[in-house]
C-alpha cells in the first residue's frame, strides 16, 4: 500500500468547533463575573472611601479597579480560558496591556455615557454609579474577549503551508532518510514542528520523508498535518483510530518508511514494546546484533504548548510491566542464545 493511500483527511465537524467555542466562551464568562467582582468591589471600596459624583474622578476610580481585575484576567484566561501552559513571554505582556488599556478605554467611554444619560433620572448617588458601572462593563467584554482570543493568547498551530522545496543545486550524501514524528494532542505546536523538521531536511538532503502518526488524538494535530501533507508529498500522516501509547505509534511509523535510513524523534522501529521501554529495547537489540552506538548531547527546550503523558500513572505502570516482561524474555533469550552456542562448541 503507498503512503499515499494511508493518509486520511478527517472531515472537521462544525458541531464540534461550536461546542468547543461554546466552551472557551462559557469559561470566559465565569472569569469575566469573577473579574468583575474583583473590578466593581475595588470600585466601590475608592467611592465609598473617597465619595464623588465628579465624572473625571469617577473614570479614574474606575481605571483603577478595572486594572485590578485585568491582573486577575490575565492569569484566570491563561491558564483556564485559553489553556496555556507555556511561559509568559514580555510579547505577550505587552499585547495583554494594550488589550487591557483598550478595554479600559471602552470601559472608561461607556461609563462616561452612561452617568451623562442617567443624570436625568431621579437614582440616588450610590445605585447611579453602579448602574453606570456595570453598563461599561457590559459594553467592553467583546473588545476584551477578541482581544484576548485572537491576540494575547493565540495557539501557534497555524504555519505557512508553502513549506521550503528541495534545491536540487545542493551536493548532497547520496542516502535517503525517513523522520518519523508520533504526534498525541499536538494541535500547538505540530504545525511550528513540522515546519522546522522540513526546513532542515531540505537544508540537508533531497531524498526524504517526514511520517507523522497521530496516535488517536483528540484535538485537530491529524487536520494540521493533513493540510500541510496536502501541499507537501514529502509529509505523510498515518492515523491511530485509538489513542494506543508511545510505543505503538513509533512501530506504526517504522513499518512505513520507504528510504534508506530511519530517523526518529520519540519513535522506533519493529519493536515489541509498545510503551515508555521502547528505547531500552532499541539498545538492548542493538547490543545484540553486534552494533555499537554512541550517545550525544541534545538540548531539553522547555514545552511551549499541549500536554505531556509520560507522568501519566497509566503510563508509568505500563512502564513497569514491560520492564519486568521483557526483562525476563530477554533473560531466556540470553540463556538460550548462551546454550546454543555451548553447544556447537562440543560439537566442533
Amino acid at each position: 500500500m503507498s503512503m499515499s493511500s494511508r493518509i486520511e483527511i478527517p472531515i472537521v465537524s462544525t458541531k464540534r468547533s461550536l461546542a468547543k467555542l461554546f466552551a472557551q466562551v462559557l469559561r470566559f464568562c465565569l472569569v469575566g463575573g469573577l473579574n468583575t467582582f474583583v473590578d466593581v468591589l475595588v470600585f466601590n471600596l475608592l467611592v465609598l472611601g473617597l465619595p464623588t459624583q465628579d465624572n473625571g474622578l469617577l473614570v479614574i476610580y474606575n481605571s483603577l479597579a478595572y486594572l485590578v481585575g485585568a491582573v486577575n484576567s490575565f492569569c484566570w484566561n491563561k491558564l483556564w480560558t485559553f489553556q496555556q501552559r507555556s511561559s509568559t513571554t514580555n510579547s505577550q505582556l505587552a499585547r495583554f496591556a494594550l488589550v487591557t488599556s483598550l478595554g479600559i478605554l471602552c470601559n472608561d467611554a461607556f461609563l462616561w455615557l452612561a452617568t451623562t444619560l442617567l443624570t436625568s433620572f431621579s437614582l440616588t448617588s450610590f445605585l447611579w454609579v453602579n448602574v453606570a458601572k456595570v453598563s461599561a462593563i457590559a459594553g467592553s467584554v467583546s473588545v476584551s474577549y477578541l482581544g484576548m482570543r485572537y491576540s494575547v493568547f493565540t495557539k501557534n498551530n497555524e504555519v505557512d503551508l508553502a513549506l521550503p522545496p528541495s534545491n536540487p543545486r545542493l551536493i548532497m550524501s547520496p542516502r535517503s532518510l525517513s523522520v518519523i514524528l508520533p504526534a498525541y494532542n499536538e494541535e500547538a505546536l505540530i504545525g511550528q514542528t513540522l515546519f522546522t523538521v522540513m526546513s532542515a531536511l531540505t537544508s540537508w538532503m533531497q531524498d526524504f520523508e517526514v511520517i507523522v502518526v497521530n496516535d488517536g488524538s483528540k484535538d485537530h494535530t491529524a487536520d494540521i498535518v493533513a493540510r500541510l501533507a496536502a501541499h507537501d508529498q514529502r509529509i505523510h500522516l498515518i492515523n491511530h483510530p485509538v489513542n494506543k501509547g508511545y510505543g505503538a505509534a513509533l512501530v506504526t511509523g517504522f513499518e512505513s518508511v520507504t528510504k534508506e535510513l530511519a530517523f526518529f524523534m520519540d519513535a522506533d522501529g519493529q519493536f515489541e514494546t509498545r510503551g515508555a521501554m521502547i528505547n531500552a529495547e532499541i539498545i538492548y537489540k542493538l547490543a545484540r546484533s553486534g552494533y555499537t552506538y554512541t550517545e550525544v548531547g541534545v538540548h531539553h527546550l522547555p514545552r511551549q504548548a499541549g500536554k505531556a503523558t509520560g507522568a501519566k500513572p497509566t503510563v508509568i505502570l505500563r512502564a513497569l510491566r514491560e520492564l519486568f516482561i521483557y526483562a525476563e524474555k530477554w533473560r531466556q533469550e540470553e540463556q538460550r542464545s548462551s546454550y546454543g552456542n555451548a553447544s556447537h562448541v562440543y560439537k566442533e
